[in-house]
């Protein structure tokens, strides 16, 4: 459920770049086709990997043969969560996943300003007060990774969307 978000944007990379061999389209659909799992729709930051990935390989190969289930997919997902504006991990960790997630499909998909509603910042507001006077975002659950770095991306976007400059 890591995977096909990264390779997609790298695959969108080397294409930019005119990198990508003969075929590589073909095995990049094959292998988003190979763990397509369109009954895997959950509320944490795996479902939301996995809707980031369909997201991106939808920008990549619109025409696809399973395109219209990928982009359906991502609706699911999408609507999924949305319906409560909020979401919550058991770590620290897997929250900024899920919200770099979900700020990333908005952005790719066309949906910035689904996000820029006052339940929304309220959310994205829980996370800022939360955070320590000295930028130290504290560890809870089972995260034991010290991934600050997943949080300051997360600030930034926030901050972004938002315009409010507290989140930097």
């Amino acid at each position: 459920f890591f995977a096909l978000q990264n390779l997609a944007l790298a695959y969108e990379i080397l294409q930019d770049n005119d990198r990508l061999p003969m075929g590589a389209d073909e095995v990049m659909i094959r292998f988003a086709d190979l763990h397509f799992d369109p009954d895997f729709v959950i509320d944490n930051n795996q479902g939301q990997e996995r809707a980031l990935g369909f997201t991106r390989m939808y920008n990549l190969f619109p025409d696809a043969p399973n395109a219209n289930l990928w982009k359906a997919y991502t609706d699911t997902m999408w609507n999924f969560w949305y319906a409560n504006k909020d979401v919550d991990e058991t770590a620290t960790l897997y929250s900024a996943i899920h919200l770099n997630d979900i700020i990333t499909i908005a952005q790719e998909s066309g949906r910035t300003e689904l996000l820029q509603t006052p339940e929304i910042e309220q959310w994205f507001s829980r996370y800022l007060h939360q955070q320590a006077p000295s930028g130290y975002m504290p560890e809870y659950g089972d995260d034991f990774f010290f991934a600050y770095f997943e949080w300051i991306v997360v600030f930034e976007k926030m901050a972004r969307l938002t315009g409010n400059a507290s989140y930097q």
